[in-house]
């Protein structure tokens, strides 16, 4: 990861059920957890510490355990303006898609349609979840043009989902030989 002046942040996911969000800037960390680091060694003689600046749970709505994550997509900002959309899509390893809000209790996103969404009462992640997927969803993206429309990928073919919708509207099946393992949007005429 190479720190510059505009991209100082990114988003990790785990199979534990965490989306870790990271800051290399060593001044936006935490002083209790930086704290909780001192007796740890230099590692490669770098003396930055690596905790995450925020811990969110996947823990789905139903309160039925941890999804396990797989595959990450993090929003910006939204393109007309300007404001953060707080939106995170996640894959999971069992196949599943889940739209996930980090939007602040007090604060609405955007990216859930004009009312916008909020965190849930209980302060859960996940604000939907569908399968997507037999096996694992190796890729989730969102479309390049469309906000709400994400695109997934695994088992045998990909899927096109709109926010607000439990079922893709879009779902295609591959008959080749081996798994399907990536997919991307190709922005072109």
């Amino acid at each position: 990861v190479i720190q510059s002046t505009d991209n100082n942040q990114f988003a990790t996911v785990s199979d534990d059920g965490t989306v870790c969000i990271w800051d290399l800037r060593p001044e936006h960390l935490p002083m209790d957890k930086l704290r909780k680091l001192k007796h740890q060694t230099k590692v490669g003689g770098d003396d930055k510490s690596w905790v995450p600046l925020l811990k969110y749970p996947l823990q789905r709505p139903d309160g039925s355990g941890d999804m396990l994550g797989f595959r990450l997509n993090v929003e910006g900002r939204e393109k007309s303006s300007g404001l953060p959309t707080y939106t995170i899509c996640v894959g999971s390893s069992d196949g599943e898609f889940a739209i996930c809000s980090i939007a602040p209790k007090d604060e609405k996103g955007p990216a859930f349609g004009a009312g916008g969404a909020q965190r849930g009462e209980s302060g859960k992640l996940i604000r939907s979840i569908a399968q997507a997927h037999a096996g694992p969803a190796y890729a989730v993206e969102r479309h390049p043009f469309i906000a709400d429309v994400y695109l997934t990928c695994g088992d045998w073919g990909f899927k096109i989902w709109k926010t607000g919708l439990e079922a893709p509207i879009i779902a295609v099946s591959y008959t080749h030989l081996r798994a399907h393992e990536t997919d991307s949007y190709l922005v072109c005429r």
